[in-house]
């Protein structure tokens, strides 16, 4: 509700801009938890058990967790598994819940909040374009080996663009 009356009612300036990067910032950390989360449930599950109907319900439940199991089975066509969920809930460019569109959508905004003119290597914007561009060009097969690391690494990232943003724009 509060985002549709932000999204239908506040003109699109400088604090549409500033709650919109928190919120697309926070939908970012928000499904790396979730990840996270199902990744540890697996972990716990019996290993003869694995790469059977229990891991796909395990993989389903994180995509209707994160309400993109019907979107990820119209993207790939097959029933989730561990390479199309990550990689989706990841990578995808244009899911508006995946890590990548947020980290697009962050960049955006603080492009139009930019408190620099030049975006030198010492700047949150030089920081998030970092990021922005490393995912953009980034395989699941770079993260596969050490999917649970790439995650916990990854959530480190997104907390200290928050807690920069925080001390650039707050104060805090």
């Amino acid at each position: 509700i509060v985002k549709g009356y932000i999204d239908n009612t506040l003109f699109r300036n400088l604090e549409w801009s500033i709650i919109s990067l928190g919120i697309h910032l926070e939908r970012a950390m928000q499904i790396i938890r979730i990840i996270i989360s199902k990744l540890e449930d697996i972990e716990r599950v019996d290993k003869s058990l694995l790469n059977t109907a229990v891991e796909n319900y395990q993989w389903s439940t994180l995509l209707k967790s994160c309400e993109s199991f019907d979107m990820c089975r119209r993207h790939y066509k097959t029933s989730p598994n561990r390479k199309n969920c990550i990689e989706f809930l990841v990578l995808n460019p244009f899911f508006p819940k995946s890590l990548l569109f947020n980290l697009k959508e962050v960049q955006k905004h603080m492009r139009i909040l930019s408190l620099h003119n030049l975006a030198d290597k010492n700047t949150i914007e030089f920081y998030i374009g970092k990021q922005t561009a490393y995912f953009q060009y980034l395989q699941y097969e770079e993260i596969e080996q050490n999917t649970m690391g790439f995650m916990n690494e990854t959530s480190a990232k997104l907390y200290k663009v928050g807690e920069r943003l925080d001390a650039e724009f707050f104060g805090v």
